[in-house]
């Protein structure tokens, strides 16, 4: 698949997200990168960090020389505890609701250490209609279904509904990307 401003969208959030990673990722950390897409994420972490990386998505979107594992959106195919870190980009809300609870499990299942969320928040009508545009958006070009948005405590409810605490919510402003202003949060999970 080429998807050229999907490819460079995720470039800028790569270097967004590497200024929150960097605080919670080592050297001698073990990274999962759920739903990791390009993989820009990954390429970015090893190269800057030095810590070996896995990528996993449920579609093959990767642009990078990493090696990509498929799964079926649930099941991550994994060892207990085989990373120290889990991460999950703004890919939540990309996953079927009744999906959620597992997969968090699983990331949980998977992780000895912290698992880093990330996810659009609406606030008010102008981040609903932000969301909706992202929902037609992901329908067209990904075929998805219904994307799934909650808002700062909703996420932080599923969060605790599996065992994880909250160690650290770190916002994000609107001004970060210019061209979808909404607000966004990373939340770091211990495991």
């Amino acid at each position: 698949m080429n998807y050229p401003f999907l490819s460079k969208r995720s470039q800028v959030y790569s270097q967004l997200s590497m200024e929150i990673l960097r605080n919670h990722i080592t050297a001698s950390d073990r990274v999962l990168d759920v739903g990791s897409g390009p993989g820009f994420v990954a390429q970015r972490i090893h190269e800057e960090l030095g810590a070996e990386v896995q990528c996993l998505d449920v579609v093959d979107l990767n642009k990078t020389n990493f090696t990509m594992t498929l799964f079926d959106g649930e099941n991550i195919p994994f060892e207990d505890n085989h990373f120290s870190v889990s991460l999950g980009l703004y890919m939540l809300h990309h996953a079927r609701e009744s999906a959620h609870l597992e997969l968090l499990r699983e990331m949980k299942r998977v992780t000895s250490s912290k698992i880093i969320i990330s996810e659009d928040l609406a606030y008010n009508w102008f981040d609903r209609g932000l969301q909706k545009f992202h929902e037609i958006e992901s329908k067209i070009d990904f075929k998805s279904d219904k994307l799934t948005f909650r808002s700062q405590s909703g996420w932080q409810q599923l969060f605790e509904r599996v065992g994880l605490e909250i160690s650290d919510v770190i916002d994000i402003p609107r001004k970060a990307a210019w061209w979808y202003p909404i607000r966004r949060c990373y939340f770091v999970l211990n495991s």
